[in-house]
C-alpha cells in the first residue's frame, strides 16, 4: 500500500484532514479543534503515514 497523500483543510467548525491514494479519497476525519488531536486521529487511522507537513497558521 502507498502512503496516502494528506491535506489539512480549515473551516469554521474546526480542522478536518482528508486522505487520498490515488486520487481516491480514504477518509475523512474531522471536525476537530486541536492540531494535534487531529494528527493522533491520522496516524491511529493510517500508521503508514510517517511525515506530513502542517501549514503554518496565521
Amino acid at each position: 500500500m502507498t502512503r496516502p497523500n494528506l491535506e489539512i483543510v480549515i473551516e469554521d467548525a474546526g480542522l478536518y484532514t482528508i486522505a487520498r491514494d490515488s486520487n481516491e479519497t480514504l477518509g475523512i476525519i474531522g471536525p476537530i479543534d486541536d492540531r494535534d488531536a487531529l494528527m493522533d486521529a491520522v496516524v491511529e487511522r493510517w500508521p503508514n503515514v510517517d511525515h506530513i507537513d502542517l501549514p503554518n497558521s496565521n
